[in-house]
């Protein structure tokens, strides 16, 4: 991913975060907003610590903000547990992979019962 298009992702999660103003997010997170206008505009590359402070203020991951990725929270460890039902275990890497075998109509499916079961 380009600098610009690092930029503008940080200048994305700014707006959607409520900051419209640079320099009220700038004030926010603690950080020049010129130094900020610098990584936005890609004048300057993005150094390690700001890019950290970044993905924590938003909570989304570091490869979120770098493009690398277009999920903006870290998938849990690939052979992290993910659920033990009845004595069967899931992993969250096989879990995701089953997901992702589905068709995309039937991930809507997945996804709409969810949602129905998290509403109640």
């Amino acid at each position: 991913m380009s600098l610009l298009e690092v930029g503008e992702r940080i200048i994305i999660l700014r707006e959607a975060a409520g900051y419209k103003k640079r320099t009220e997010f700038a004030k926010a997170i603690g950080i020049n907003p010129s130094t900020l206008a610098n990584y936005e505009t890609r004048r300057h590359e993005i150094n390690h610590e700001w890019l950290v402070k970044f993905a924590d203020f938003f909570n989304v991951s570091v490869d979120y903000i770098l493009g690398r990725t277009k999920h903006k929270h870290n998938i849990i460890e690939h052979n992290a547990l993910f659920v033990e039902v009845e004595g069967e275990s899931v992993t969250a890497g096989e879990f995701y992979d089953t997901l992702n075998e589905l068709s995309p109509e039937h991930r809507k499916v997945i996804v709409d019962m969810a949602n129905v079961i998290n509403s109640k």
